[in-house]
């Protein structure tokens, strides 16, 4: 569940920031490393989106599954003396 608040937290940010580039650039701010004036679109498609959405949540799920892997190894006792 965290893994999928923070990617749709993370596409409202990216889209965001894309949309308000995409703003600023068409109505006429140069842009570092882009050269001249002129104005550009970005597009997000639904495919991106969901594939980051999987990615966030693959990474959460990740972060919770291996440190518990690992936790199950250990003997009780080690894993109390070491609190």
């Amino acid at each position: 569940m965290v893994g999928l608040a923070g990617g749709i937290f993370g596409l409202a940010l990216g889209a965001g920031a894309s949309k308000l580039l995409s703003l600023l650039s068409n109505l006429g701010f140069a842009l570092p490393g882009l050269g001249g004036r002129g104005g550009f679109t970005t597009v997000i498609s639904p495919r991106l989106m969901i594939g980051a959405l999987f990615l966030a949540m693959g990474i959460g799920i990740g972060s919770g599954v291996i440190p518990a892997y690992r936790a199950s190894k250990l003997r009780p006792v080690d894993a109390l003396r070491y609190e």
